[in-house]
């Protein structure tokens, strides 16, 4: 056969036509040969069948959890406005199921203990006759479906009794709050719990229940225990990292002179703080009517609760509905301000914490306080105010701290995305010192000789400083009075009320310091910071970064005026 044979090539052709013919659909072959009728007939089919593939991931099968068969956990906040809605800021003990526990031991198992039920809450005795165990009380408050308040009287009962609340927690749809006295009150009847042991156990074991923190009864009834600043900060050094509502329960009197301290723990959002304020018939208040009045105001974001007689309830009610005039709050705004916390390799707390009313720098420092305020070209200015309040630790009040213990506002040019630190390098520092040392320092790298390195002044040593400082771009001012404390004297040390208390003296000083301009031409970013050691804290109130205003309308403004004076002088003619 010769290489080309034009038989074959035509029945091998005609053989792949036929064979192509009986694969292919019906429907396209009567498409394309008799009209385009039929021809979108694979179109509609691909269609339908998108649909119902559409169709079938809409209804796709869900897998039922556990959970899911378990009715809604009411958190905190939503169980004080279900509950106490039209009731005002009072609290309700028919929501709420009570009960006090302490440690019973047998001669015959010392080793082993059981948590039982106080058979008289209200005195002071610990008789076990007839008492329930911790466990059948939990039982006969699983119908009743209220709110769980579970005092703990000992260290000793922390642990047993929130083994059993873990292995009931399920079956609770109201919050549950676990009480311990956990501070010394003066003339004290009873040991306080271990706070370090309760706030850890409570969190490892029932994070979604509120931890309830207060002081040991007393013989005195007149004794004050005031939440004084070093308590406040001492109690963030329990809870800062927690993620779960804390409560405070306190005597009347004493949070009428805790007002400074319970505004500012009212103001963090992590974690969430509310009080409970308890008085009766005997309570012993020597507080004015002031006081009640900036209390009652305190009560109306849902944070504070009364747990007071009908006598308290008249009184406080007429005082809510009389107090017209509002106070105003050194209020900070968290929004304006971005807090930065490092890693440090210390056992103290050592962070910042943000609140509405104040920022606080406690423990060494590792947070940087930075303003989210837009950097502006120039020619324009910026100022930065506020109050610091220098606090010493009590247990280390005998050290000297460093010599460098204060506060240091920042003003730098430095990118915040790349700020691994909270000291930042090639910065402009304005330190305000614990001992009263102000100083304005260029820690600029390529800096002109030609502009002066430092510049400082001494006020006298004072509790709390008031600042101002002003940067202009090519020059920084800072200006510091010393003033008084609010809340941080406590009330028994004060003079006799008949005799005004003494006045003491203003000290003022100006510190100035010429600066090279930005190379970027523009306002540096502006940072609070800590430096020294963790023997100081300190808490910086009505902290306000003022927006950046130019001056060429001033100027502008200037020349107008000088115009028109100059257009009046003009003869008429």
């Amino acid at each position: 056969m010769s290489p080309f044979d034009p038989v074959h090539c035509v029945m091998s052709v005609l053989t792949v036509a036929w064979m192509v013919v009986l694969l292919a659909p019906v429907g396209s072959i009567n498409g394309a040969v008799i009209g385009t009728a039929d021809g979108n007939q694979d179109d509609q089919m691909d269609a339908a069948f998108d649909s119902k593939a559409d169709a079938f991931k809409d209804d796709y099968r869900v897998i039922p959890q556990p959970g899911d068969f378990r009715p809604k956990k009411l958190t905190f906040s939503e169980w004080i406005n279900s509950t106490h809605t039209g009731r005002g800021p009072f609290f309700d003990h028919g929501s709420v199921a009570e009960g006090e526990v302490l440690l019973f031991r047998t001669k015959k198992n010392r080793h082993r203990a059981i948590p039982v039920m106080r058979a008289t809450p209200n005195g002071m005795t610990s008789k076990f006759d007839d008492s329930l165990t911790f466990r059948e009380w939990l039982r006969k408050t699983y119908p009743d479906e209220k709110a769980i308040r579970v005092t703990v009287r000992s260290t000793d009962v922390v642990r047993p009794v929130l083994q059993h609340l873990y292995a009931a927690r399920h079956d609770f749809t109201a919050p549950v709050i676990v009480h311990a006295n956990t501070f010394a009150s003066r003339s004290s009847v009873e040991k306080p719990v271990d706070p370090v042991i309760f706030v850890d156990t409570v969190s490892k074991l029932l994070p979604e229940s509120t931890i309830s923190l207060g002081w040991t009864p007393s013989r005195d009834y007149a004794a004050l225990n005031r939440l004084d600043w070093s308590r406040a900060f001492k109690l963030m050094s329990y809870t800062s990292n927690l993620q779960q509502p804390v409560m405070l329960t306190m005597n009347l009197n004493d949070a009428l002179h805790s007002l400074e301290q319970l505004e500012w723990l009212l103001g963090i959002r992590e974690p969430e703080f509310f009080v409970l304020v308890r008085a009766d018939a005997s309570a012993f208040v020597d507080a004015g009517v002031d006081s009640m009045e900036r209390l009652a105001g305190l009560a109306d974001g849902d944070k504070v609760l009364f747990d007071v007689d009908d006598a308290w309830k008249k009184k406080l009610k007429i005082i809510s509905k009389r107090s017209t005039r509002k106070r105003k709050r050194s209020v900070v705004h968290p929004e304006e301000w971005t807090n930065l916390v490092f890693p440090r390799a210390h056992s103290m707390l050592s962070t910042s914490i943000v609140s509405k009313t104040g920022v606080a720098f406690l423990g060494w420092p590792n947070a940087l306080l930075l303003s989210n305020h837009e950097t502006q070209d120039y020619p324009s200015k910026q100022v930065i105010t506020g109050k610091v309040m220098f606090l010493p630790k009590r247990s280390i009040r005998h050290i000297t701290p460093e010599h460098d213990s204060g506060m240091i506002l920042q003003l730098f040019d430095k990118d915040r995305l790349v700020i691994d630190s909270p000291t930042v390098s090639d910065t402009i520092k304005i330190f305000i010192g614990y001992d009263g040392r102000i100083t304005i320092k260029n820690d600029l790298r390529h800096s002109n000789p030609l502009y002066s390195e430092s510049s400082s002044s001494q006020l006298p040593k004072s509790g709390c400083y008031d600042f101002r400082i002003t940067d202009r771009g090519w020059r920084v001012d800072a200006e510091v009075a010393t003033t008084e404390c609010a809340g941080l004297k406590d009330p028994i040390q004060a003079s006799v009320p008949s005799t005004p208390p003494p006045t003491k003296k203003t000290y003022q000083t100006f510190v100035s310091l010429d600066t090279p301009i930005s190379r970027q031409r523009r306002l540096r970013s502006v940072g609070v910071t800590k430096s020294g050691d963790g023997a100081i804290d300190f808490l910086v109130t009505e902290l306000e970064h003022s927006s950046a205003w130019r001056q060429g309308l001033s100027l502008i403004l200037l020349v107008l005026s000088c115009l028109v004076a100059f257009v009046g002088r003009l003869p008429v003619f």
